[in-house]
């Protein structure tokens, strides 16, 4: 079994929180590659932030240009490591996000790394990490996306890799939502009205306190450009958990360590943790 990592930064800011973060998992796991994917102006100051237990030996870069935002840098990272992974590997998929507004107890870390471990060694996709869930019918692309694993830190295996040919980005996310007349996105064709409503209330119509970090009273209202790439993000978060689940196996860890099963045939699985967010 061989463990890789992709960590993305966008944010020079958050570099350190993103080596903090890559220090924590390289403690837990040994890692076969690190996949730094950041931008030309601060790649060196990243690989340079790196802890000394991760070997440079082992350090790939990758410059990405922002296109896609974080699913587009983790799609250049797992590109980078699609040569290198077989059967019987999972790859760990990281943002400078995590420590900055995304907090793993030690608990959660650890029931992380348990399932990162069981992951690699399924043969059915497995998809783990922290999950969140809707309670009305949500849906993108037709696929029920109620439940999802949240993307700034997640692992995916093999065979999940491998079922989705590789693609973890859809680039027609972003081409495919606008503002409308009224202000609010458009999603066409790509999500139900409940999707709509829920993203549109969770980047711009939703009462103080209940909305995104970015869009909460005092912070420059975000432009129209930015929303429609936030909102694709969005969508690609959900699609990613709602293309694996689709027609499979569902499993998630809950505050009394049980697991609460979803069956169906063909046994692909999300596992997730529980965290503080």
């Amino acid at each position: 079994m061989s463990v890789y990592l992709v960590a993305y930064s966008h944010y020079e800011k958050y570099i350190p929180a993103l080596a903090s973060a890559i220090a924590r998992l390289a403690s837990a796991q040994r890692l076969a590659k690190v996949v730094l994917v950041s931008g030309p102006d601060y790649a060196q100051q990243l690989t340079h932030s790196l802890p000394a237990r991760v070997s440079r030996k082992k350090v790939i870069s990758v410059v990405h240009d922002n296109i896609g935002w974080e699913f587009g840098g983790y799609q250049r990272g797992l590109d980078a490591v699609r040569p290198l992974m077989r059967a019987g590997d999972a790859a760990i998929v990281v943002n400078d996000t995590t420590g900055v507004h995304f907090q793993v107890d030690q608990e959660s870390f650890a029931k992380f790394m348990h399932q990162v471990a069981r992951a690699a060694r399924h043969r059915e996709p497995t998809l783990t990490g922290s999950i969140n869930r809707l309670e009305h019918d949500v849906r993108v692309l037709e696929l029920d996306a109620a439940r999802w694993v949240r993307s700034c830190l997640f692992a995916i295996n093999h065979p999940a890799l491998e079922a989705l040919n590789w693609k973890i980005y859809q680039p027609e996310f972003e081409t495919g939502v606008r503002i409308g007349e009224s202000g609010l996105l458009d999603m066409p064709g790509l999500v139900n009205q409940s999707m709509q409503d829920h993203i549109n209330a969770w980047l711009i119509s939703g009462p103080s306190g209940e909305r995104w970090y970015g869009a909460e009273t005092g912070k420059s209202a975000p432009t129209e450009g930015f929303l429609i790439k936030k909102a694709a993000s969005i969508l690609n978060e959900k699609y990613l958990s709602a293309k694996i689940a689709d027609s499979g196996q569902l499993l998630r860890i809950v505050p009394d360590g049980r697991l609460d099963k979803v069956r169906n045939a063909s046994r692909l699985m999300i596992t997730g943790f529980l965290a503080r967010w």
